[in-house]
């Protein structure tokens, strides 16, 4: 009975229709009751106020137990690490966390810049630099560097103790060169105690403003494993504004996901750039995904089994929209995995819509799709259904695509696949709608630098200007801007309307342009207007308010070559954008 029970928990574990969220629930952080400070210079037998900080993380914790001596309940604190360099780690034992009668829920945050060096740091694998156990806790403000672990980790299964935290935000933390995960959220499934029952998601972590890189396996002989940022069994999750990069793992994974979204990040050179191993309702959006050297994927889905009983695995409601994807060797790549015959591979709706895919290496494909067939079909343990590729851009050269082919698949047509207004520099083979598509050799085939407009040959290209039925979720393009009705281009980037509001009326003007450290707009009507001027990843660099005639002043440190001045009048609803060069 037992058994029976875990199969039935298994096979509806993911729940019937998890529609790719808009939104999703963030972590709750509650207020902080007790704040320890450490310091370098600090002293384990200081009181840890601010003006005494202990010197090490176990003070810290002695300290904060030491304070909650005989209270109830869920307890929230934090630690605060003033600047300078450290070499012992931040780890919270179960002892430290489940105390009598209360939990100790711990944020940390550094000041200014704090550096963890865990080089010769006594942790073990499964460990991390940073280690909390809590939840409704923050980790901010922190770089940790040659972690012999993970760099940070959340949650605990060990001698019969479990702890799976929930409402976690890690926002504003450097990982770098790490010989585990960069971050890792969650606990696996399977209880260590009991292999027939299952943990429950943890719920809401978010990930912001982060960067991993040359993290995962450093300095280590083993092959590829692990990812820079992983969601593991995780339900409400969000990877947002952050950059990975270099990493010997995945980007970032989702491994066992239900509603998670990847947005705004950008990530160049991980072995699979975005990684979906099983999950559901999951929405990879307005991402800057390149290779500079490596030959590895934009984004793979795929399903590698979490248990050996007899289940169903899912890749389900799944949507892949506004990317850039540049260089890789498969820019999207649905992959059967690795899973017995007694178990099934289901990939249901799937939406791959306003993409840019330009430019392969190795051998493979824009979009590629890899399963064992038989007598003509699927294998019988593998099932597609609601498969959607519509108004993307694809190119790539012939030379450096399997068979001169854009998209692959074992079979032709591909199971459950509908395609329509794609925009194609050369036939892509299965997947090819003759009534909505088209194809355009003018289109560039390969990415020089991984920027968003530089493999652009013209905003007014009319290799650009096609026309695609409107996508009515998908109201902007990867730099924000707003997509006409009723018709829209394909891809990720809005060419014409970017050229339709270069000049949107003659009275507005620029000058100087191109521009080197300050420009002045004139023209504008009388009142306030809001200005955001936006880099070529499509990220707000900078932002604030002016009159007529007043100097925008530019920040060289964040703006170069292309971006956008967007202005809005508090008194009109209307948006101009003026596209500017800075020198």
């Amino acid at each position: 009975m037992k058994i029976l029970s875990v199969l039935l928990l298994t096979l509806f574990y993911l729940p019937v229709r998890a529609q790719a969220p808009e939104t999703v629930p963030l972590p709750v952080l509650f207020p902080v009751q007790q704040v320890v400070y450490m310091s370098p210079a600090g002293s384990d037998s200081a009181t840890g106020d601010s003006l005494n900080p202990v010197a090490t993380f176990t003070g810290a914790l002695n300290r904060l137990a030491a304070w909650s001596d005989g209270q109830q309940g869920a307890l929230y604190t934090e630690v605060v690490l003033y600047p300078g360099y450290y070499t012992t780690p931040i780890i919270q034992p179960w002892g430290r966390f489940q105390l009598p009668g209360r939990q100790l829920n711990v944020s940390v945050r550094g000041k200014d810049t704090v550096m963890l060096d865990g080089l010769n740091s006594p942790i073990s694998p499964g460990q991390g630099m940073v280690h909390l156990l809590g939840s409704h806790i923050r980790v901010a403000n922190l770089t940790i560097l040659y972690s012999p672990g993970n760099g940070v980790r959340f949650g605990y299964d060990a001698n019969g103790n479990v702890s799976n935290p929930h409402d976690v935000l890690v926002e504003n933390v450097t990982v770098r060169q790490t010989a585990g995960h960069g971050i890792l959220l969650g606990i696996s499934p399977v209880k260590n105690s009991d292999p027939f029952s299952l943990h429950t998601p943890g719920e809401r972590y978010m990930v912001r403003q982060c960067t991993v890189y040359e993290s995962v396996n450093f300095n280590q002989p083993q092959s590829q494993w692990g990812s820079a940022v992983k969601f593991h069994n995780v339900r409400y999750g969000l990877a947002e504004n952050c950059h990975i990069y270099d990493n010997s793992g995945e980007g970032i994974d989702v491994d066992l996901g239900e509603q998670i979204i990847i947005r705004a990040n950008t990530l160049h050179d991980n072995y699979a750039n975005i990684y979906i191993d099983k999950g559901a309702g999951i929405r990879i959006e307005g991402n800057h995904i390149h290779n500079d050297y490596r030959k590895v994927p934009g984004i793979l889905l795929g399903i590698e089994a979490f248990t050996s009983l007899i289940t169903d695995h899912f890749i389900k409601d799944v949507a892949i929209h506004n990317n850039i994807i540049l260089n890789t060797t498969t820019g999207i790549s649905i992959w059967q995995g690795i899973y017995s015959f007694l178990q099934r591979g289901i990939f249901s709706g799937i939406d791959i819509r306003h993409n840019t895919i330009i430019g392969q290496r190795g051998q493979k494909a824009a979009i590629g799709f890899s399963y064992e067939t038989l007598f003509g079909n699927p294998a019988p343990n593998v099932v597609f259904s609601g498969l959607r590729i519509h108004g993307n851009i694809l190119s790539a050269h012939p030379d450096s695509l399997n068979n001169g082919r854009l998209l692959t698949a074992p079979l032709n047509p591909q199971p459950g696949l509908l395609a329509s207004c794609n925009l194609w520099n050369l036939p892509p083979g299965p997947g090819f709608n003759q009534t909505t598509d088209q194809s355009q050799p003018q289109l560039p085939d390969w990415a020089v630098i991984p920027d968003t407009v530089s493999f652009l040959p013209g905003l007014d290209n009319p290799a650009f200007v096609f026309s695609v039925p409107a996508s009515s979720d998908i109201a902007e393009d990867l730099l924000g801007l707003p997509r006409n009705i009723p018709a829209t281009n394909a891809g990720a980037l809005e060419i014409v309307n970017i050229s339709s509001t270069v000049e949107p009326e003659t009275s507005v003007r620029i000058y100087p342009n191109p521009a080197i450290s300050q420009i002045q707009v004139s023209g504008l009507p009388a009142g306030d207007t809001m200005y955001e001027i936006v880099g070529t990843d499509g990220r707000v660099v900078q932002r604030g308010a002016s009159r007529e005639g007043e100097l925008l002043m530019l920040n060289n440190s964040v703006i170069s070559g292309f971006y956008l001045l967007r202005l809005k009048h508090f008194n009109d609803s209307g948006l101009i954008v003026l596209p500017l060069v800075k020198l």
